[in-house]
């Protein structure tokens, strides 16, 4: 996780005595790689967030790493969250280090998470350009919507849908050019059947299909959320802002135009097809023309089809033409995490492994 703060206004860990242990916090904690117990050492430094999930702050170890700490009140002895992130491993996702469990009263359970630490959130990013009224770069900006794709990419191929892609679920380090996917409370392994609910996923980000209440959904979902990210990107404001499910729709349909009817059955099959009696579908790039890259606009438009079917995967969107301003000798050297691709990652669509290599 990670905070919108200036690194150096949190003390120096010099100024900690390292020696003695008088304030620190000695727990027993799992070791998510290892499954080991073992005894860690830490102490809170800095609180960045709190919310319906719990709360979640700076920490840093006895041995001088830093790392996030998130606390989450639930029912079970075993959060499925937990569950989730020891199955990931990858550049764009968030390490989980070690997590303990702790009984609460009555049958609630808090489990407390340390995650590597990320020093802001796109959110907070976003919120710094529309503060100095000033736009996202043309490469920071494609290389973080690009390790959003890919870190998807990897999730769908483990069929992990995350169902909460946001941009404070975001996490960056732009000195970097570094981008993590974190928060996988919503999470879920999307051929299990048990809690394929619709409510998931904030409301502004949320997929039409969603909306409609179809549970029989698909890892697209997550697609066209990020096409929403990308939007606010753009915007530095939510593309889509509704108030309820009802007005969220509304605002799809003003920007979009209504859904023609086979893209309403393909939403949900059994949804009226009077419910937008007269449908109207435009290009989204319609209400940017002129304003941004046609390559940008091109792929916002791909994102964000009614029809889940039509999305791209998020493999397939990396080879888009936007991504080819950061596939250059220059970029590669400069930040060579970008293009390090597992040879797992080759073998989900060869095909496109071409258009994905620097030219």
């Amino acid at each position: 996780m990670g905070d919108s703060g200036d690194e150096r206004s949190d003390s120096s860990a010099k100024s900690l005595d390292f020696e003695d242990l008088t304030d620190w916090i000695v727990e027993q904690v799992v070791d998510a790689h290892t499954s080991d117990d073992v005894k860690f050492i830490y102490r809170p430094r800095k609180y960045i967030a709190e919310g319906s999930f719990g709360k979640v702050s700076r920490v840093i170890s006895i041995h001088r790493e830093r790392f996030a700490l998130k606390e989450v009140n639930h029912p079970k002895m075993t959060l499925p969250e937990v569950k989730i992130m020891t199955q990931l491993h990858h550049e764009n996702i968030v390490r989980i280090a070690y997590y303990f469990n702790r009984k609460m009263d009555g049958k609630r359970y808090r489990t407390y998470i340390f995650m590597e630490f990320m020093p802001q959130t796109l959110h907070a990013a976003i919120i710094e350009k529309a503060n100095t009224k000033a736009r996202f770069n043309e490469v920071p900006f494609s290389a973080i919507v690009y390790q959003i794709l890919r870190g998807l990419a990897y999730m769908h191929h483990r069929s992990i849908v995350h169902r909460d892609i946001k941009p404070s679920n975001v996490l960056l380090d732009m000195k970097k050019l570094s981008v993590k996917l974190c928060d996988f409370g919503s999470a879920q392994n999307i051929n299990e059947p048990a809690g394929r609910v619709t409510y998931v996923c904030s409301r502004w980000y949320r997929a039409p299909e969603l909306l409609l209440r179809n549970k029989d959904y698909e890892c697209k979902v997550d697609l066209w959320s990020v096409g929403c990210v990308l939007g606010e990107m753009l915007l530095l404001r939510p593309l889509f802002a509704g108030s309820d499910s009802v007005d969220q729709l509304a605002s799809i349909r003003d920007l979009i135009g209504a859904p023609t009817n086979d893209e309403l059955k393909a939403m949900k099959p059994s949804c009226p097809y009077n419910l937008f009696p007269e449908p109207t579908r435009r290009h989204v790039r319609q209400a940017f023309e002129g304003s941004h890259p046609d390559a940008v606009l091109d792929l916002l438009d791909f994102l964000l089809q009614y029809d889940p079917s039509k999305r791209p995967s998020a493999w397939v969107a990396l080879a888009d033409p936007m991504f080819d301003v950061i596939r250059t000798n220059d970029i590669c050297v400069a930040h060579p995490h970008l293009f390090n691709f597992t040879d797992e990652e080759l073998e989900y669509d060869r095909a496109i492994n071409e258009k994905l290599t620097v030219r």
